[in-house]
């Protein structure tokens, strides 16, 4: 079993840019609502994806069950941290832990597609 040492998460959900170290065997995460809490829990579950897609789109898709009014395009637009600039889409998450580094990159550009490139993209 991995245990982390320090995390580093980049433009995941409302996360810009945060660093944790000094974690101990049992860790408490507390914060007032809508302070991150949730998404930091969700990096972490990223991190443990590695590529398995359909562990990514449980994780992508976790709240949107909460939400009769998401879809999985929305969730999925809703991980990336929307004050990066222009379509680019990045969310970077790196750890040491005492297995070694583990990481979980998604870069990517966003546009809108209608009409035949619509149906050919999907």
């Amino acid at each position: 079993m991995a245990f982390i040492n320090r995390i580093e998460i980049s433009h995941f959900r409302g996360i810009q840019n945060l660093g944790v170290s000094g974690f101990s065997d049992i860790n408490i995460i507390v914060g007032d609502n809508n302070s991150g809490k949730t998404s930091f829990l969700e990096a972490i579950q990223l991190l443990f994806a590695k590529a398995n897609l359909g562990a990514v789109k449980k994780v992508i898709t976790q709240r949107t069950m909460l939400s009769a009014n998401s879809n999985f395009y929305t969730s999925f637009i809703k991980m990336f941290n929307q004050q990066q600039s222009d379509d680019e889409r990045n969310v970077d998450i790196f750890a040491e832990s005492n297995v070694g580094p583990l990481e979980f990159e998604l870069r990517g550009t966003e546009r809108i597609a209608s009409g035949e490139e619509a149906v050919r993209l999907s």
